[in-house]
């Protein structure tokens, strides 16, 4: 992984665990602590994606991309089928160890968002599904599809969509081509496939960015030691008796900011370890940031899972093999 990502989820981890153990939240928040957080990034994100480089695609990209494609084309059929027979999401989110109260089987969603098979249905996953399609895949029609369809799950997918557009190797003419299709298939079937994104916009503006910023985005910080450390306070789901989604207000609440630096030192590590310093390190940045503005990026998911493959295969013993072969034919 490089010294820079272990130091910086070393540090994490040790804030974290400090933190948790004064508070008392690694007791009476256990799930929800950000030390169990941190060690699930360990162990949901970082381990699985070195056993799948390591042991089922040897250190293969080629393999990787494939796979990827497969899996994107496996959630776009259960998309179609729990879109067609909503009532499969109570099948599929129990098989998933969720429960009857998950936010996608309540009344206003279950005909309305949350298709497909994920634990993060309505947030990371949509939004990292259309980035690798759009910036890393070369079919454009599973790019396309995913793209609308997982518009019905996050708007967010909206940012990705733009995010991967402009920095995709695509020509200018097939990203003109695309969104032409795109806005086609929104005009026709817009109200029926996508009613929460029309809804988003009936009253003029963005409803859901309005609301982040009018009703989440606050500071609970008093005082200058507050600011620098935090107030060691959890408003992730009305912890502290007052809720954001806003991650960006999780962490700052919770670690001030030395802890807000420290995890943008991390997802700076992350994606320079991923990526180097080259565009996709930036844009791979910029998705983290988003992210973490609706939601708690802090904690195992699939940007970190995604992040980590590609930091095993560009570190992998067969790049190193290749890496040295070219430095050996220059010197010859």
């Amino acid at each position: 992984m490089g010294f820079p990502v272990c130091s910086a989820l070393i540090l994490l981890g040790m804030q974290t665990l400090s933190i948790d153990l004064i508070t008392g939240a690694l007791f009476t928040n256990f799930t929800n602590s950000f030390f169990v957080r941190t060690i699930g990034i360990i162990f949901i994100s970082i381990f699985p994606a070195y056993l799948l480089c390591s042991l089922v695609l040897r250190w293969d990209y080629k393999k990787v991309l494939d796979v990827a494609s497969i899996a994107f084309w496996i959630q776009l059929g259960f998309w179609i089928l729990t879109f067609l027979y909503p009532g499969l999401k109570f099948s599929i989110v129990a098989f998933m160890g969720g429960g009857a109260d998950s936010v996608n089987l309540r009344d206003h969603n279950l005909e309305v968002r949350g298709f497909g098979v994920s634990t993060e249905m309505n947030y990371t996953t949509p939004f990292m599904t259309v980035l690798v399609c759009l910036l890393f895949l070369k079919s454009k029609s599973l790019g396309l599809m995913s793209t609308l369809t997982q518009l019905v799950n996050s708007n967010l997918v909206l940012v990705a969509a733009a995010i991967g557009l402009w920095f995709s190797k695509i020509s200018w003419l097939k990203k003109i081509l695309l969104l032409l299709l795109a806005a086609v298939f929104l005009f026709v079937f817009g109200e029926v496939v996508f009613p929460r994104f029309f809804q988003e916009f009936e009253s003029g503006d963005a409803r859901t960015v309005t609301a982040l910023y009018s009703e989440h985005l606050f500071l609970i910080n008093d005082g200058f030691l507050s600011h620098v450390f935090g107030e060691f306070e959890y408003v992730f789901q009305g912890g502290a008796g007052i809720s954001s989604d806003i991650g960006w207000v999780h962490i700052y609440s919770y670690g001030g900011v030395v802890f807000t630096v420290m995890f943008l030192l991390f997802l700076l590590a992350l994606c320079l370890a991923a990526f180097g310093r080259s565009y996709l390190g930036l844009v791979w940045f910029l998705a983290g940031l988003v992210l973490n503005a609706k939601g708690l990026l802090y904690g195992p998911n699939s940007y970190y899972f995604m992040t980590f493959i590609f930091i095993f295969l560009r570190h992998s013993p067969l790049n190193a093999k290749l890496v040295y072969s070219k430095r050996r034919k220059n010197e010859i």
